[in-house]
Parts: C-alpha cells; sequence; structure tokens
C-alpha cells in the first residue's frame, strides 16, 4: 500500500464451480506496514479459491481487491477411506423395516455415495444399487439406507470424490 495500514486475507474455496461462503475464512493482521504478508496454511490442495484482500489505515481509508480465482498445486491424490462402519437397526411393525447407518472418514473433504446390492458380490462386481450423492465436501461421512429387507444379506461399496475429482472406491463389504 501506499501509507501504512493493516492487512486483512479472506478465501473462501469453490466446489463445483459454487462458491462455498459457509467456508469462508478470514485472517488478520493488525499490524501496519506498506509491505503485506499474511501466510495461509490452510489451502487444500487442487482447490480454486475465492480471495479479497483489503487493508485499512489509521484515518479508516480502506483499499480492497478481489483476486482472480486462485487455484492451489494440482491434487492428483484421491482421498483415503477408512473406518466404514455399518449399523443396523430393526424396527419390528406391521412392515418390518431396516435403518442401517454407513460411516467412514477420508483423508481430505470430499462427497459421499454408497453403491450397494443384495446378496454376497465379489471384490470386481459393479454395484446395481447406489444412494443419492451428498455433494457437501466432508472428512466424517454418514449416510442411512432404509431400503434394506429384514434377514437379508447386503454387499456394499463407499465412494467419495474430492475437490480435484479425484475418486476413491473402498472395496465390498457385507
Amino acid at each position: 500500500t501506499n501509507k501504512e495500514a493493516d492487512s486483512t486475507v479472506k478465501f473462501a474455496p469453490y466446489h463445483g464451480n459454487v462458491l462455498a461462503i459457509d467456508e469462508s475464512k478470514t485472517m488478520h493482521d493488525n499490524n501496519v506496514s506498506v509491505i503485506h504478508e499474511i501466510a495461509i496454511t490452510e489451502f487444500i490442495a487442487g482447490t480454486i479459491y475465492n480471495v479479497e484482500i483489503a487493508s485499512m489505515d489509521a484515518a479508516g481509508n480502506v483499499a480492497n481487491e478481489t483476486l482472480p480465482r486462485f487455484s492451489t498445486a494440482a491434487d492428483d491424490l484421491p482421498p483415503e477411506i477408512t473406518h466404514i462402519k455399518a449399523d443396523s437397526t430393526v424396527f419390528l411393525d406391521r412392515d418390518n423395516k431396516i435403518q442401517t447407518i454407513i460411516s467412514w472418514l477420508t483423508s481430505e473433504p470430499s462427497t459421499s455415495q454408497i453403491y450397494y446390492q443384495e446378496g454376497v458380490q465379489g471384490a470386481n462386481t459393479t454395484l446395481s444399487e447406489k444412494t443419492d450423492l451428498n455433494t457437501n465436501y466432508t472428512k466424517e461421512h454418514v449416510m442411512v439406507i432404509t431400503k434394506f429387507k429384514p434377514g437379508v444379506v447386503y454387499s456394499f461399496r463407499v465412494e467419495s470424490v474430492d475437490s480435484g475429482g479425484n475418486t476413491s472406491l473402498s472395496n465390498v463389504h457385507t
């Protein structure tokens, strides 16, 4: 800046060309200077960000600028899927319904989807049924399936896709 001023950086990621305003963060440095530097360690690889910078001088004058879409280095690694867990509850009423909660963790924020099919399936089987895609990017995934029938064995796989489009598909679980 041409006058001594503080420093502020506000940033938010894009997920599939949609700005995730609810994930925006602001970093502020009260130190006044004409040279501004704020280190940000929270950027996720391969993610596009909206970045706004601003400085305010002692008189309250504000200089700000929105940078063109900013991208971190390419993310070529898919999310790692771990801790897959399935819990079912039987509701004994006239319809005998099943509620199954399937949860898992990923090494980076990613989407959630489950593929499933009746019966015990082999490792390379393409499962015929799937849940709706949950496009919320998270590391902790929880999905509920209410379509399972009591007394029937099911096979399932979980899938997560990071913001760089890298896909992970788990092994088949029964």
